[in-house]
């Protein structure tokens, strides 16, 4: 009998693993149906959704959140945000959600594993990577097929046709691979987050999945994400496997040459891709934006580095500084991409030096070697900064991982985690 319940507690766990990583990827801020849709439902069924999740995960008899240790970075980051609420005399309803958020993905962190984390997490990204390009081509091939499907209309005003496992923008000129994702270049993230995963975590890499996520991310085309790819890939190189380090590396370099071939082949798709970096370019003007989101968060960050400048004064000052600095007014909604030097904007030091000391918590998981934690920690600075993941359950997760003290997994583990998360 003992057997019997041991195994029927390793499934019933394994099944709130795979129901975590789903909310975390599928019901989220980052997607265009939960996310930026401007149908209200959706948004309300996510609230709703994340509403009992919370609750669940609060009276699960291990999750100890009044556990001092585990905790303090949680406590820290609550009272940072409600200091910059109370001194700018601020009391929207953001600052809640920011901390329903941070809260979620701290109880979420305590609740697995890392290792399970990274497992669950590729083969979802597979599967959507796989649907993802299927879709491109049709998009790109036989474009009145998406008319048979529902056109939603996101918070910029832009239609999409929502297939729920995919989705593709309408009358945007370019079509790029988005996924379920409400940019290309999130779901840039997404992927790049799978390939380090597979190449420094795994302890053997699935090459299909390095081989779905590349293809996956050329059809983004996507500037920031392919320099952070071969960011990552200098990294790899430096890695020193003891079992197949030659075949490894032999893969990647023959994917990265066949990568440089078909842009060598075909200029009109590496100006897609690269088209950001040219000031001749229509393009050009998202490269701006993204140096204003660290020019003028920084200036806005001097001017409050205690508490930050607060919700309701940031969208006012980054309009104020980026025409001070760069001659034009930029929007913070749409323009203010770099997550870090938001955070630090907003709600001052110890918010965002949290988060810097989180990520160099998180690539000591990933490696022992000094060369290569410091691309992985570039490479992951630069990933959220390209896009604004304020608001990102993801993001979070990975910082409370990042601030794991004693990893906390839902069951007692009596099994390898490949087992575990079958």
């Amino acid at each position: 009998m003992k057997l019997k319940t041991r195994t029927y507690r390793n499934n019933r766990s394994s099944y709130m693993l795979w129901f975590l990583l789903f909310i975390i990827i599928f019901i989220s801020n980052d997607t265009l149906t939960f996310g930026t849709n401007e149908d209200s439902k959706y948004i309300i069924f996510k609230y709703v959704v994340y509403f009992l999740l919370t609750f669940f995960l609060l009276i699960k008899p291990n999750i100890k959140i009044l556990t001092l240790k585990s905790s303090l970075y949680l406590y820290l980051i609550i009272i940072s945000i409600f200091l910059t609420s109370l001194l700018h005399l601020d009391f929207r309803g953001g600052y809640v959600y920011q901390i329903w958020i941070i809260l979620l993905a701290f109880l979420i962190a305590k609740s697995l594993s890392i290792e399970e984390f990274s497992v669950i997490f590729n083969r979802y990204i597979f599967i959507l990577s796989i649907i993802s390009i299927l879709v491109f081509i049709v998009a790109n091939s036989f474009d009145w097929l998406l008319d048979y499907f529902t056109v939603h209309v996101n918070t910029a005003g832009v239609e999409f046709a929502n297939l729920y496992i995919a989705a593709v923008y309408k009358g945007v000129g370019l079509i790029r691979n988005t996924s379920i994702f409400r940019e290309p270049g999130v779901f840039g993230i997404y992927l790049l987050l799978g390939i380090i995963f597979e190449l420094f975590y795994s302890a053997k890499i699935n090459k299909k999945h390095i081989f779905i996520f590349l293809i996956a991310l050329f059809t983004t085309f996507s500037t920031a994400a392919f320099i952070i790819l071969f960011l990552v890939i200098i990294g790899y190189l430096f890695k020193r496997d003891k079992m197949n380090f030659i075949k490894n590396k032999s893969t990647i370099i023959f994917f990265v040459a066949i990568v440089i071939v078909i842009l060598s082949s075909y200029p009109e798709t590496y100006l897609r891709i690269f088209s950001k970096l040219d000031s001749e370019s229509v393009s050009y003007g998202n490269l701006t934006a993204r140096v204003a989101s660290i020019v003028v968060n920084f200036y806005i960050f001097v001017s409050n580095p205690v508490v930050g400048c607060g919700l309701s004064n940031y969208g006012d000052l980054f309009t104020t500084y980026s025409i001070q600095h760069f001659g034009i007014p930029l929007k913070a909604s749409g323009q203010a991409t770099n997550s870090f030097m938001s955070i630090f904007a907003t709600y001052g030091f110890l918010y965002g030096s949290i988060l810097i000391c989180s990520f160099m918590g998180l690539i000591r998981k990933f490696s022992k070697n000094i060369f290569i934690q410091i691309i992985l920690f570039l490479s992951l600075m630069m990933m959220f900064s390209n896009e604004d993941m304020r608001y990102s359950l993801l993001f979070y997760t990975l910082i409370f991982f990042g601030l794991k003290f004693t990893p906390k997994i839902i069951q007692q583990q009596t099994q390898p985690v490949s087992q575990a998360v079958k």
